[in-house]
């Protein structure tokens, strides 16, 4: 009996267990798209966001518009020089004459209302080039218009289902192109993060089945190795809800994955509750199974 006792004992002390899991869960980050005035309203960290939810709108009066404004003059430009070559096709009918000795040069610098003639063939493919660099100058004009339109203004909508988390700007900020503006915790990307003592990390293996049992529930989720990262594994941790303790750092970092974390609606988004994980088998997990 004292045997049986003291393997009990020793086996639930020495099985692969760590007792600073934590749930866990990706964060998405919403950035500006354009750089301008910020106009978002107030909302409650933790507040339910769905997909395609409008989070927020930019709007910057002072877009460069000079390369637009450049684009009207040469379309001005344009339009007047197949207006001239039209008239001066009029003035040709009206003279009856056919010369085409006329030099194009002659043609692009005098008034339509001149003594100069060419050929009725040749002033059609100069009117077609002045039409095609018409139509041209135009396109590019659309194009720019849609240009300035995009970055005049700009809606912000979540990228994801999640809960607010952060906000990193504020209503009537000036903010550039690119900064973040808040993140959401994505509550269907929930994991457990945990670190291990070297004779443990070890024997661990991505794939490796294991247990998950929340602080003060009896209650084991089946969860399985997802990511084995070692010791200081700050970085990884630069896109998650809960960044790890110096302790966590000083030991060797694991991540399970546990499907009941994301299909119970109970447990989901409970980011930030502690637990522990359990690797192996342990002496008294049949009479932990007898009394769920």
């Amino acid at each position: 009996m004292i045997l049986f006792a003291l393997w009990v004992i020793v086996g639930e002390q020495i099985t692969g267990v760590s007792s600073d899991a934590v749930v866990n869960a990706r964060l998405s980050t919403v950035r500006a798209p354009i750089a301008g005035t910020l106009d978002m309203p107030m909302r409650p960290f933790g507040t339910v966001i769905q997909e395609g939810e409008a989070l927020a709108t930019l709007n910057d009066p002072l877009v460069d518009s000079v390369r637009r404004d450049d684009l009207r003059m040469e379309l001005a430009f344009a339009a007047a020089e197949v207006e001239r070559l039209v008239a001066f096709g009029a003035d040709q009918v009206e003279a009856n004459t056919s010369d085409s000795s006329a030099d194009p040069e002659v043609l692009a610098n005098r008034s339509p209302r001149t003594d100069t003639r060419i050929g009725h063939s040749d002033l059609n493919v100069y009117l077609s080039e002045a039409r095609s660099r018409l139509a041209a100058i135009d396109a590019r004009l659309f194009e720019e218009n849609t240009r300035l339109t995009r970055l005049s203004s700009a809606n912000l909508t979540a990228p994801t289902d999640g809960l607010l988390w952060e906000v990193l700007a504020d209503d009537n900020e000036v903010v550039q192109r690119g900064q973040d503006i808040l993140k959401l915790m994505v509550c269907d990307s929930a994991l457990v993060t945990l670190s291990v003592p070297d004779n443990v990390y070890n024997r661990l293996r991505v794939g490796q089945p294991a247990k998950f049992r929340l602080e003060g529930v009896e209650t084991l989720y089946d969860g399985t190795i997802t990511r084995i990262a070692g010791a200081g594994a700050e970085t990884i941790y630069r896109n998650l809800a809960v960044a790890p303790s110096i302790k966590h750092l000083e030991r060797y970092d694991i991540a399970l994955l546990v499907p009941e974390l994301r299909k119970n609606t109970e447990l989901r988004c409970t980011v930030g509750q502690t637990g522990r994980v359990f690797f192996e088998t342990r002496p008294l997990d049949w009479v932990r199974d007898l009394l769920k």
